[in-house]
């Protein structure tokens, strides 16, 4: 579903303006923005869709058994998170999720359990196949048979785990970044199609409508997965979802959902019964993934393409894979950073999302109508402008509910990196007039980098 449009300039608005140097200004007729300014219209009455939360999460906190998470529980509960994507090796994360937190109990999240992951906690990154390994060398297989029985042994013990303590997990994801890096799996192309082969039919033999996810490569790219997906189809197997990284720019991602659910239509077996889901399982290269403009845009553009379920990255910075939530909390997991609130907001948008327009790919907004509240909210971002500042009008178009005016409550979330925010942002309010329908909000000078949150009630 096309969630937004781009149009060289959104419909001229006659609106009351509300500027957030915190004066509320007087009545304005055909209010625009100057040369050097942008502008968003956000359509109040105009519903594209239920709102689907984007949210969710790899690895985690390392779980101790009997230390107290109560504070940790809340912060990350309120973000309401549709998925996590772990592998359930020496930091338990899963017994944290499922067990003390019991998220997929109380909000539905759906449990990806990773399978290469295990793989190499057990013998090793760097995994390649040669007649000359070393004694020593657990990550080297002298063979594709020996390599394969030590694969498959992994695999029947994560299956036959799950049977005898019930787990919960709701999709496989079979590899981790196979294609590069520490996770790359060095063996020639068809080796790694029966590696994905022989775990498809060890994981079907234990539970015939198990969700299989793959094969998670580092980047999209047309022709590997195209002919992922050849092989898959030509061979038979159900994926259920077929998943990659995205580290490039948020406002690629629709471009690529929409190339490779083409691609789907042109080989029917691989709608076996349904095509498969989109997972982009990892997004937000490290240079970014701090950075609370950032963390709009890929919620924005996730939502419009359409994806099924996404998890933020994590990069090992001061080991936040394993404490410290991605980035979003200092290492007490308590403690959180401006990235926190961003997420937190985007939580709050759970009911019908209403369309936005931008001229900007790099300036977007995310809106959402709580008819039951009366309550529109905005979750804004500028990201990807080299340090552009300038001003930003936000025109909210057919107002509801007939109200002559408003309460709008601004939240400014800065870009501030590594330092923390343990208190959510505060609100600026105002009351404002509506005119025609309409409320427009001037920001005169939001920072690359920053997002804000905006209720109007």
């Amino acid at each position: 579903m096309n969630r937004s449009v781009f149009y060289p300039l959104c419909n001229p608005c006659i609106a009351a303006v509300l500027l957030f140097s915190l004066v509320v200004g007087a009545a304005a007729q055909g209010t625009k923005t100057d040369d050097t300014g942008q502008k968003i219209c956000i359509y109040a009455k105009r519903d594209i869709g239920a709102a689907k939360l984007r949210q969710g999460f790899v690895h985690g906190v390392t779980y101790e058994k009997g230390r107290d998470y109560s504070r940790t529980i809340e912060l990350v509960t309120a973000l309401k998170p549709a998925s996590w994507r772990l592998a359930n090796f020496d930091n338990n994360v899963y017994g944290f999720v499922v067990d003390e937190a019991k998220l997929p109990q109380t909000l539905g999240t759906a449990i990806v359990f990773n399978i290469q992951d295990v793989f190499n906690e057990h013998y090793g990154w760097d995994v390649r196949i040669s007649p000359f390994c070393g004694p020593k060398k657990k990550n080297c297989f002298k063979s594709y048979d020996q390599f394969k029985r030590s694969w498959l042994g992994v695999v029947n013990g994560i299956v036959k785990g799950r049977a005898e303590k019930n787990f919960i997990i709701d999709y496989y994801d079979v590899f981790a970044e196979p294609n590069y890096g520490q996770g790359k799996l060095d063996m020639p192309v068809e080796q790694f199609y029966d590696t994905f082969k022989i775990t498809h039919d060890a994981l079907r033999q234990y539970q015939t409508n198990v969700k299989i996810v793959a094969p998670s490569f580092l980047g999209y790219g047309i022709k590997i997965l195209s002919r992922f997906l050849v092989y898959v189809a030509s061979n038979d197997l159900r994926l259920d979802a077929l998943a990659w990284h995205e580290f490039d720019t948020p406002e690629v991602i629709p471009a690529h959902v929409d190339e490779i659910r083409a691609f789907f239509k042109t080989n029917p077996k691989l709608c076996n019964p349904a095509p498969p889901e989109i997972h982009i399982n990892e997004y937000a290269p490290e240079g970014q993934y701090l950075i609370p403009g950032y963390c709009v845009g890929y919620l924005y553009y996730l939502e419009k393409a359409g994806v099924d379920h996404a998890n933020r990255a994590c990069w090992g910075l001061g080991n936040d894979c394993w404490n410290g939530f991605e980035g979003m909390f200092l290492n007490d997991n308590i403690t959180t950073r401006p990235i926190y609130w961003v997420y937190k907001a985007y939580a709050e948008m759970n009911r019908i999302r209403i369309l936005t327009e931008s001229a900007v790919p790099q300036t977007i907004a995310i809106a959402s109508r709580d008819d039951a509240r009366k309550e529109i909210r905005v979750l804004a971002g500028r990201y990807g402008q080299k340090g552009r500042s300038g001003p930003l009008t936000i025109d909210i178009n057919d107002i509801p509910y007939g109200a002559a005016s408003v309460n709008v409550l601004i939240s400014r979330i800065p870009d501030r990196g590594l330092q923390p925010q343990p208190a959510p942002p505060s609100p600026k309010a105002h009351v404002v007039a509506v005119m025609n329908g309409t409320v427009s909000v001037v920001i005169p000078d939001p920072r690359d980098g920053e997002a804000y949150s905006i209720v109007i009630r």
